[in-house]
């Protein structure tokens, strides 16, 4: 696959694959569109070309920037955003849909996602950065950089962001989970990165 990004420079920040073995990807909106891209397996292979599901609204006063992205048992995608200042973030769900979704296409996504939990840190660059999902259960993950690990209970894809809970007051940029669900976090110590 070979990917120009509608003709612009660009950075891909993050990739996930899902359960059918799709591909997506997410580029930074000053490189491009902030946008979400999938390339099915048939895209893959070399039939047909990547789509774009979802793009952040153009904001030049506080850009949303999309971050970490995972997919619970259901096929619906999480992924964290965060305004250029890292003063806003956000956890989002894009559910799954067969209506018409980002920019009237079939994208097998809703048209935009809901925001789960918005967060605003005292200080800046303390940010949700990860998410990570129970592929069992469907228990989503979040971190924030300084803050903690926290979970929200998640019932074939209806997520309760009021019944959160912490699971660790240590904070993470990164976040992934072992096969028994344990978190696995990457903290930064002010003098370089620790898990």
């Amino acid at each position: 696959l070979t990917f120009s990004g509608n003709s612009y420079y660009f950075q891909i920040e993050n990739i996930v694959v899902d359960k059918q073995g799709d591909l997506f990807w997410e580029m930074l909106p000053s490189y491009g569109e902030g946008a979400l891209w999938e390339c099915s397996v048939a895209c893959l292979g070399g039939t047909g070309s990547p789509i774009v599901v979802f793009q952040e609204p153009v904001n030049a006063a506080a850009q949303l920037q999309i971050g970490s992205m995972a997919f619970d048992p259901s096929g619906n995608l999480f992924f964290t955003d965060m305004s250029g200042s890292g003063k806003t973030s956000n956890l989002n769900e894009l559910l799954t849909s067969t209506s018409a979704g980002y920019g009237g296409g079939t994208t097998g996504f809703a048209v935009a996602p809901t925001v789960l939990y918005s967060y605003t840190p005292a200080s800046a660059g303390n940010e949700i950065d990860g998410v990570a999902i129970d592929p069992a259960t469907g228990t989503v993950y979040m971190a924030t950089l300084y803050s903690g690990v926290f979970a929200f209970p998640n019932s074939a894809g209806v997520v309760n962001p009021a019944a959160i809970y912490g699971i660790s007051t240590q904070g993470s940029k990164l976040l992934a989970l072992d096969g028994s669900a344990n978190p696995i976090i990457v903290s930064y110590q002010g003098t370089g990165d620790t898990y």
